[in-house]
């Protein structure tokens, strides 16, 4: 029997670095002007880049629950035992686990819904189940909005298909947003993207990984910038992300705007 247990890590880095190009070899050549959305472009995918390398751990927390064998009532609650959840009730086929954490700085607060199914119809065992439904609520929140704080809400519904085979396939949508204050500036992102056949390959174990070797994510994220009492501003971005053996080729478009780069996303 394997064994797995969920840590939940939410992993930051910087998704790109863009370098303004200027014009000219001399001092009497003007310096081309920057483009103002190019600081928004920087901050959205950003963003993005945080908000996928949290949706790899997500599918690695998935994929170890799949790959485990036994009750779903043990492997659930084996698997979240980290986090020390409040409850875990089951019924007409689901698990589901309430968890909280309030603490100096910060209130957390999450329900999971997990459910193992055979040709469509949920069991109460991991060991011969071809597909996993995972609904994700989740929240952290700085209750005192007078400091600088970072709150993040997430709500995520996600199938794992083929789990009986080498290749799980994931679809699904994740929404998320996040709130931020740093001094004077306050900064709203909402970001809604939709997962379509990715594929993860249990090579190398590589469902502990949670590496997609392929598939395609799309949707879009709202910026709503606003300094001090001023009238905020909301910019609109378009996503297009296509993922091959752990890389993710993305275009991003806001009106006229529009950006493609590549980016390493995992290692399979």
């Amino acid at each position: 029997m394997r064994s797995g247990r969920i840590i939940f890590v939410v992993a930051s880095c910087a998704l790109v670095a863009l370098v303004s190009l200027i014009a000219g070899c001399s001092d009497d050549k003007p310096v081309v002007p920057v483009n103002p959305a190019d600081a928004q472009y920087d901050l959205v995918t950003t963003e993005v880049g945080e908000y996928l390398d949290t949706i790899i751990v997500q599918f690695a927390n998935g994929l170890t629950m799949a790959a485990q064998d036994g009750g779903v009532v043990d492997v659930v609650t084996n698997s979240y035992s980290p986090i020390n959840p409040d409850s875990l009730l089951t019924g007409d086929g689901w698990n589901v686990v309430y968890a909280s954490d309030i603490v100096a700085g910060y209130n957390s607060f999450r329900i999971d819904s997990i459910q193992f199914r055979h040709q469509g119809l949920p069991q109460d065992v991991v060991t011969g189940a071809d597909a996993m439904a995972l609904v994700q609520n989740w929240s952290i929140e700085n209750p005192d909005t007078t400091v600088n704080y970072r709150n993040l809400d997430v709500h995520s519904v996600f199938v794992f298909s083929s789990i009986n085979t080498d290749n799980a396939v994931i679809n699904g949508v994740r929404n998320q947003t996040i709130n931020t204050k740093t001094g004077a500036i306050k900064r709203d992102y909402d970001i809604q993207m939709s997962f379509s056949g990715v594929t993860v390959p249990n090579a190398n174990n590589n469902w502990e990984n949670g590496c997609p070797q392929s598939g395609l994510i799309q949707g879009t994220v709202d910026l709503t910038q606003q300094s001090g009492s001023s009238i905020p501003t909301t910019t609109s971005w378009n996503f297009e992300i296509t993922i091959d053996n752990g890389d993710a080729s993305v275009t991003v478009t806001a009106g006229p705007y529009s950006r493609s780069y590549t980016s390493p996303l995992c290692t399979l």
